[in-house]
């Protein structure tokens, strides 16, 4: 028999599911009720509707009206169509007349529901055997998983189970740790990197695998030499670097004005004299003073934005999570707009 190409042919059902009927259709729902006290019993319903998802409400509300503490779980459903089987036998006119009959809403607005009971030891209906706590006999028990201890482990290698591990390999592994320290001073992360590992499987390594060598004595980390830097280290630093980019500032001004009254582009004067972006835009003027800026004084060619703000309210603003959304404390209107200069 030959094979079709193409896409497997959509399902009867899923048709029916995602189709809104011009009229009534019958659909049989399995579903579970959930009582109080945890309880649980197993129903069949048949319930009149244009659509699948219209006919799951009337079932939801329907149960909610009758039993309000009682929960639906495990829903399940089909469409009764002209060619739908019930025990490998196709629906006659006298089954029809009963769907017809039990089927909600119906004149007497009774949810007709057939209890099915389940098998003994099944934890819901769609168990296909009993609860599996006692799945081990005393006779049939699980095969017992061997354990090995650190220093087994160390000599062995996992591939989805224990092996030993080759020595001449482990040895050989062993002298190239050894000489990568040496190389780098004993620093650990220079000696990942001269063995194209991470640092966490390479300390993984020297912790698991090599056990018998004591690598804190015999190969310690260099200890740090220098005394660290102090506040007020730092900040001439800050200050000494700030200076420096405001030297070669205005050392490049003429440089880069000749080149803008040229009509050159921001682009081409960054690539001519080998700067970034960021600097054609230093320095940054703020709308308030700032540590790192407490006393600028305005220079010209400086481009200055003035944002004012009109509150409804109070003044007082706060920043939300996103880092970026500011409004005002006590919610009322804001308005803000910006002047460039």
């Amino acid at each position: 028999m030959k094979k079709t190409r193409g896409r497997r042919p959509t399902p009867l059902q899923q048709k029916f599911r995602s189709t809104k009927f011009s009229f009534d259709q019958y659909w049989c729902f399995h579903f579970t009720e959930k009582y109080k006290d945890n309880t649980e019993k197993d129903f069949k319903a048949i319930i009149k509707a244009r659509s699948s998802d219209f006919a799951k409400k009337i079932l939801i509300l329907k149960t909610r009206e009758d039993q309000p503490t009682t929960k639906l779980k495990s829903i399940s459903f089909y469409m009764l169509h002209k060619e739908a089987e019930i025990n490998t036998k196709h629906l006659n006119i006298v089954d029809w007349k009963h769907i017809h009959n039990c089927a909600f809403p119906n004149e007497v607005n009774i949810l007709f529901k057939y209890h099915k009971p389940r098998p003994l030891g099944h934890t819901n209906r769609f168990n296909k055997q009993a609860s599996p706590k006692n799945r081990f006999s005393a006779t049939r028990r699980p095969p017992p998983v061997k354990k090995f201890s650190k220093e087994e482990k160390s000599k062995m290698i996992y591939d989805g189970k224990w092996k030993p591990w080759p020595k001449k390999e482990r040895q050989a592994l062993l002298e190239k740790i050894i000489v990568g320290l040496k190389l780098n001073n004993n620093i650990r992360s220079k000696t990942a990197k001269y063995l194209n590992l991470s640092i966490k499987e390479f300390r993984k390594l020297l912790t698991d695998k090599f056990i018998e060598v004591n690598w804190e004595k015999d190969y310690p980390i260099p200890e740090k030499t220098g005394q660290p830097i102090t506040q007020g280290q730092r900040a001439a630093m800050n200050l000494a670097r700030q200076k420096k980019s405001e030297h070669r500032m205005k050392t490049l001004e003429p440089k880069i004005i000749n080149y803008l009254n040229k009509g050159k582009s921001k682009l081409f004067i960054c690539k001519e004299l080998s700067l970034s972006k960021k600097f054609l835009n230093k320095p940054s003027v703020f709308n308030f003073r700032t540590k790192e800026l407490p006393n600028v004084v305005l220079r010209e060619g400086m481009t200055l934005a003035v944002e004012p703000i009109v509150n409804e309210g109070s003044k007082f603003c706060k920043t939300l999570n996103d880092k970026w959304t500011v409004i005002t404390k006590d919610g009322k209107l804001s308005a803000q707009w910006e002047h460039t200069i």
